[in-house]
């Protein structure tokens, strides 16, 4: 988002009109703030009114300007009264209620929205795919595959299309029930379609290549797994030739490390990361991502160093202690004991010195493995 929508200078309209705030998710001085706003992901947008300090609107995911021009002048028109409708009225209650993770009350409020204000309603596309959204959040697989067999079908084809396309698919693949064959075929066929809106998200469409692929191996079939990851890979070189930024670039470098693995092929995005790690020396993630690949290859040292690259950079709070522990697991793969409890015991420091909540999550986890390396006494 922050190479392709925060530096658009048609945002500037907007600017005057909104106070704007960028929140570290991963820095433990705002953990309080993401305690009393709660945060599914990132990225994620509130809009707060400052009368009430309540947020109005949680969106979680992608956006383009375009959209997020869309809501916030819906916004600022529903706090100024002006062409305020029933279905207007229903889509407040349901941002408001997403908002407080309230999700199956949001979903039928946005339902209430959608049949009030039909296909032809300016904000068909934007509730239906807030729905969708509704579903992703609560992992409630067979509603978000009822909902996009509803409502998707009727959206133009556009962002928003895409967008519930992208859910609407990990749906199907996540239901279970015995009319799910017969739901993934469909859903299968308007995600396909989804894949050449020019104007979908890269993000989006990766997402979409990803859920064709594994519902491809979850049905056995390689042949077809492996058609969908190489067209996902072509899509994603094309993506690289026309980024405008390095940021832009790096932006799909987690599809291309999950398909590259998907392909069998770790090695394959191996120089896209280098690239990353070294246009962008300040960003922790390509190191990472390296570390990941490395170790896939059985390259256990230079995943090691990888990690170390990664901590040496400005990486805060949980996600530090995520890395710290994903190189354990590699010094384990090494068959060093040692090394592997010195990094557990490295985590713990840092995971004991978080905000008690984000603490509460890591240290019994941390400890319970401390636990399984017997001391050098016990083993004598």
């Amino acid at each position: 988002m922050h190479a392709y929508v925060f530096t658009d200078q048609a945002l500037m309209r907007q600017a005057g009109q909104f106070a704007w705030l960028s929140i570290d998710f991963d820095n433990p001085v705002n953990a309080p703030f993401l305690e009393r706003y709660k945060v599914e992901g990132v990225p994620n947008f509130l809009l707060i009114d400052p009368k009430t300090e309540q947020s109005v609107m949680s969106w979680y995911g992608t956006v383009t300007v375009a959209q997020l021009q869309q809501m916030l002048e819906e916004k600022r028109a529903a706090a100024e009264k002006q062409s305020v409708g029933a279905p207007e009225k229903a889509m407040a209650l349901a941002d408001r209620l997403n908002a407080e993770s309230k999700y199956g009350e949001a979903a039928a409020a946005y339902r209430q929205a959608l049949d009030a204000g039909g296909p032809q309603w300016p904000n068909f596309a934007r509730a239906a795919e807030s729905l969708m959204l509704t579903y992703e959040l609560s992992g409630d697989a067979a509603g978000g595959v009822k909902a996009a067999m509803d409502y998707v079908p009727k959206m133009p084809r556009g962002q928003s299309f895409v967008n519930a396309m992208r859910i609407a698919i990990l749906c199907a693949s996540r239901e279970k029930v015995p009319s799910a064959a017969d739901h993934r075929r469909r859903i299968r066929s308007l995600a396909e379609e989804a894949l050449k809106v020019p104007e979908g998200l890269a993000d989006d469409k990766a997402g979409i290549y990803l859920t064709l692929v594994s519902m491809a191996r979850d049905s056995q079939d390689a042949a077809e797994a492996e058609k969908w990851a190489r067209e996902a890979w072509g899509f994603l070189q094309k993506q690289t030739q026309t980024a405008p930024s390095a940021e832009a670039r790096a932006s799909l470098d987690w599809a291309r490390v999950t398909i590259a693995v998907q392909l069998k092929d770790p090695a394959l995005a191996i120089p896209y990361l280098q690239t990353s790690e070294r246009e962008l020396p300040e960003d922790f993630n390509p190191p990472v991502r390296l570390a990941t690949l490395y170790a896939q290859l059985n390259r256990l040292d230079d995943a090691l160093a990888a990690y170390q690259r990664a901590l040496q950079k400005k990486v805060l709070g949980a996600r530090r202690v995520s890395i710290m522990l994903s190189s354990v697991a590699v010094y384990e793969k090494k068959g060093d004991k040692a090394a592997a409890r010195n990094a557990l015991e490295q985590a713990l420091k840092a995971a004991e010195a978080l905000p008690e909540k984000q603490a509460a999550r890591l240290v019994p986890k941390i400890k319970g493995q401390l636990a399984s390396y017997a001391a050098p006494e016990a083993r004598k």
